[in-house]
C-alpha cells in the first residue's frame, strides 16, 4: 500500500513539475522579446511596447482570487488543462495580431489563462507532496521555475535571429500544450463536497485564506525587491559602462536554483524558523552590495548572494501556506500569495523607477532596504502569533 502511495504522488509530481517547466518556459521566452516585436515589426514606441507586456499583469492579478477559489471548488486537473489551452491559443494568435489593439486584448486573455495555470500548478504540487517531505517538495517544484529563467530568455533571443517570431509563437504555444497534456494525465485528488447552500458571501469570503496572508505580506515586500533589481541592475550597471550583464543574471539564476534545493531539505528537517529571518539577511547583505557596486565582480557577488537569499525565503513562504491551510484551501491560499507576488513585481518597478527618474539608479537600492525591514517586522509578528514548523501540520 504504501508502495502505490509512494508511486502515486511521484508520478503526479513528475507530470506537474515538467507542465510547469512547459508553461514557465513559454512565458519566460515571451517577456523579454514581445517589446521588439512590438517595437521593430509593429513599427510602435517603446511605450506602447511596455504597454503590451504590462497589461497581462493586470488580468492576472484581478482573476487570481477567483482562480484559486475555482481551483479549490472544481477538479484541479480539468481547471489546469483550460488554462494552458486558453494560454496556448492566445500565443499562437499574438503572430496574426497587426494591431496594437488586438494585441493587448491577447494580453489581457493570455493573463487570465497564466493566473489559472500557476495557481493549479502550485496547487497539485502541494496536493502531491506528502507532509514530511513539504519543504523538499517546494523547493524542487520552484527549480522548474528557475530552470525556466535561466534559459527561456536566450532560446528565445536565438529562435528570432536564426528564424522569425511567427516560429517563436508556435514554439511557445506547443510547449504549453505539451503542459496540458501533462497535466491532463495528472491522476485526480479527492476534493471535499461543495457546500449544499450557495451564497455570494460564502464564495466572496473564500476567495483570500487567512492563514495565508501573512505569509503573502511578507513575499509582498520580498518581491518588490526581486522586481527593482531584474528590472534596474542593467540600466544602472551601464553606468559603469558595463554592458554584458549575462554573467549576473547567470550566476543569479544558478545560486537560486541550488538554494532552492537545500532550503527544501533544511525545512524538512529544522522547520521554517531556521530559514526565512537568514535568508532576509542575505538579501539585506546583497542590497548593500548593489548600492555601491561599479565592477561586474561585485554585481557577481551581489547576485549570488540575493539568489541564496531569495532561494531561502520563497520556498518557506510557499510551504507555510500549504501547511496551513486545509487540502480545500490550497487553491485560494496559492493564489493569495500568487497574487503578492504579482503586486510586488507591480509596485516595484513603478514606485521604483518614479523613484529612479528623479534621483537615480545609484539612489533605488538603498531604499530597498525599507520593504525588506518591512517583511522582518512582519514575519517576527507572524511568529509571536503561532510557531509553525514543517513537523507540526496537524492541519494539512
Amino acid at each position: 500500500m504504501e508502495k502505490s502511495l509512494a508511486s502515486h504522488w511521484k508520478r503526479n509530481f513528475i507530470l506537474v513539475v515538467l507542465a510547469n517547466a512547459c508553461s514557465s518556459i513559454s512565458f519566460q521566452m515571451l517577456t523579454p522579446v514581445l517589446p521588439i516585436y512590438v517595437v521593430e515589426i509593429l513599427g510602435r514606441t517603446e511605450f506602447i511596447a511596455g504597454l503590451v507586456v504590462g497589461t497581462l499583469t493586470i488580468t492576472t492579478i484581478l482573476v487570481r482570487p477567483f482562480s484559486g477559489k475555482a481551483i479549490d471548488l472544481f477538479n484541479h486537473r480539468t481547471i489546469g488543462v483550460i488554462g494552458m489551452l486558453l494560454c496556448a491559443t492566445t500565443i499562437f494568435f499574438y503572430q496574426f495580431a497587426q494591431h496594437t489593439s488586438l494585441l493587448i486584448i491577447l494580453r489581457l486573455i493570455h493573463g487570465v489563462g497564466w493566473a489559472i495555470v500557476t495557481g493549479t500548478t502550485v496547487t497539485i504540487a502541494s496536493m502531491s507532496i506528502p507532509k514530511n517531505r513539504l519543504g523538499g517538495g517546494m523547493g524542487l517544484f520552484g527549480v522548474s521555475s528557475v530552470f525556466s529563467l535561466a534559459i527561456a530568455p536566450g532560446l528565445a533571443l536565438y529562435v528570432i535571429n536564426a528564424f522569425n517570431f511567427q516560429i517563436l509563437f508556435v514554439l511557445a504555444s506547443t510547449l504549453v500544450v505539451i503542459g496540458a497534456l501533462l497535466v491532463y494525465f495528472v491522476a485526480a485528488y479527492h476534493q471535499a463536497p461543495s457546500p449544499q447552500k450557495w451564497s455570494w458571501k460564502q464564495t466572496i469570503s473564500g476567495l483570500f485564506v487567512p492563514a495565508a496572508v501573512k505569509p503573502a505580506l511578507v513575499n509582498l515586500c520580498v518581491s518588490q525587491t526581486l522586481s527593482v533589481i531584474l528590472t534596474f541592475t542593467p540600466l544602472y550597471a551601464a553606468q559603469y559602462h558595463i554592458k554584458n550583464m549575462g554573467p549576473f543574471f547567470t550566476a543569479f539564476a544558478l545560486t537560486l536554483l541550488l538554494s532552492r534545493l537545500v532550503t527544501g531539505r533544511l525545512i524538512d528537517a529544522k522547520g521554517f524558523r531556521i530559514v526565512i529571518l537568514p535568508g532576509l539577511g542575505v538579501v539585506m547583505v546583497s542590497i548593500a552590495l548593489l548600492s555601491f557596486a561599479s565592477t561586474l565582480p561585485v554585481f557577481i557577488m551581489a547576485a549570488i548572494l540575493y539568489g541564496i537569499g531569495y532561494g531561502c525565503i520563497h520556498p518557506s513562504l510557499q510551504a507555510i501556506v500549504v501547511a496551513r491551510s486545509l487540502p480545500e484551501q490550497r487553491g485560494a491560499a496559492n493564489s493569495t500569495l500568487l497574487l503578492s507576488s504579482d503586486l510586488g513585481f507591480g509596485i516595484g518597478a513603478t514606485l521604483y523607477g518614479f523613484f529612479a527618474h528623479f534621483l537615480g539608479y545609484q539612489f533605488i537600492f538603498p531604499l530597498l532596504f525599507v520593504p525588506v525591514a518591512g517583511a522582518v517586522l512582519i514575519h517576527l509578528f507572524y511568529r509571536s502569533k503561532k510557531n509553525i514548523d514543517v513537523k507540526e501540520q496537524n492541519r494539512c
